[in-house]
């Protein structure tokens, strides 16, 4: 920029909103956005059925927030492209990745699995979420961790903080390949999620 030029303030974003009783066109909306999938729904009554979709992305970085109200919504998730934190502000339910089975409700959180392939089991649920590109999390752990960026990893779907309104879906732990230590699995029984889980225990294969 030649000196003395003004300075452009202009980020371009990119949003996307959906509000919409039509369960498939929610879901396919979240493939297209977030991650592919197959879905299944139950509902006792589509009248009462509530879906919103709202997705703004800057530079790759991308927040959205979701809800699903009135349904059931099952899921076999493909792996996500970035790091991928979810806070869930309604509703429980659980997902599963390989052996790890992570239940949760309203005031948890959880990272999709980058590198694996998922299924989740959702009721009446609600998520605040954040994608973060690989290169911007890698250079944070770098910054952060000392963790070369190359060798960054992601050791469990359940954070080591608990999450606290303002905080990106809490912190996960990140180890470098190199590390030995073997992964820290959360189970469902923890902090009696169970209860607050009718779902806790039930799976359903992922895909692959």
């Amino acid at each position: 920029m030649a000196e003395g030029g003004p300075l452009s303030a202009e980020v371009p974003v990119e949003r996307t909103d959906l509000v919409s009783q039509d369960m498939n066109l929610i879901a396919d909306l979240l493939g297209r956005l977030y991650v592919e999938h197959a879905a299944l729904f139950r509902c006792e009554d589509p009248a009462r059925a509530y879906g919103e979709v709202r997705s703004a992305t800057v530079s790759g970085l991308t927040a959205g927030l979701l809800r699903y109200g009135g349904f059931e919504y099952d899921a076999a998730l493909e792996a996500v492209e970035a790091p991928t934190a979810v806070a869930v502000t309604h509703g429980s339910g659980t997902i599963t990745a390989a052996r790890e089975e992570h239940c949760f409700a309203r005031g948890g959180a959880f990272m999709v699995p980058a590198d694996l392939p998922s299924a989740a089991l959702q009721l009446d649920a609600g998520y605040e979420l954040l994608r973060v590109p690989w290169p911007v999390a890698g250079s944070l752990a770098e910054e952060r961790t000392s963790l070369p960026a190359a060798d960054l990893r992601f050791e469990a779907m359940a954070p080591v903080s608990a999450w606290r309104p303002g905080w990106p879906a809490g912190r996960y732990r990140a180890r470098s390949a190199a590390t030995t230590t073997p992964p820290r699995w959360d189970t469902c029984g923890r902090s009696g999620w169970s209860a607050r889980t009718p779902n806790c225990g039930t799976r359903i294969r992922p895909p692959g």
